[in-house]
């Protein structure tokens, strides 16, 4: 799975770029989610 478009400035550049080429799994990926919504939540 390939994500077009990400704008999301809580991920780093690496982060971003590893997303858009695929190098990371759905796994991968969902932990990330979590792990920014978890800092955002933290936040606000």
């Amino acid at each position: 799975m390939r994500y077009k478009y990400l704008w999301n400035s809580g991920l780093s550049k690496n982060e971003i770029q590893n997303i858009e080429n695929g190098l990371y799994s759905d796994e991968q990926i969902c932990f990330l989610c979590e792990a920014f919504m978890n800092s955002y939540r933290i936040k606000k």
